[in-house]
């Protein structure tokens, strides 16, 4: 059985990465991340930066999974391309497929759901993540992002 992690990333900050590529060792054999902004995207490039890329490879290799890096030479026209592309190179030699943005972080037990997945009667096993709450990073980050002149609202609620 093979269990592939579909990893939709763009500017996202190494350390979210990381974590979210250990996480995938919970669940995966190996990660296909795909890069780029979508083309509505303000300042948005095709390629992150070299220092994402290393660290997605490391955490991979430390948690050891296969890794593909997907760059694309131009910007994607939207959500539905990039992810339907994502999906399909994911679904080549996968028996299962968990897709996750850069700051879901898989919390789960290996072993309990490697049994779960090889259930025949499973079409959909769920499996726990989180996303960290850092509001201050994450306002900054967005802040650093928008177009010149550009407004930002930003509205969150903590439970």
């Amino acid at each position: 059985m093979i269990v592939t992690g579909a990893l939709c990333w763009w500017n996202e900050l190494p350390e979210d990465l990381d974590r979210c590529v250990r996480g995938l060792g919970d669940v995966c054999d190996r990660v296909i991340a795909l890069d780029g902004a979508y083309s509505r995207y303000p300042t948005g490039t095709a390629r992150s930066s070299e220092d994402q890329l290393d660290a997605i490879r490391k955490a991979a290799k430390d948690v050891g999974l296969d890794c593909m890096i997907v760059q694309p030479d131009r910007l994607w026209r939207g959500q539905v391309e990039k992810r339907n592309a994502l999906i399909g190179m994911a679904s080549v030699g996968s028996n299962w497929f968990a897709t996750v943005d850069a700051d879901h972080i898989i919390k789960a037990d290996r072993e309990t759901i490697r049994e779960a997945l090889k259930r025949e009667s499973a079409d959909v096993v769920e499996v726990p993540y989180l996303t960290p709450l850092e509001v201050e990073a994450t306002v900054r980050l967005v802040a650093a992002r928008s177009a010149p002149g550009s407004r930002l609202v930003v509205n969150y609620q903590t439970a």
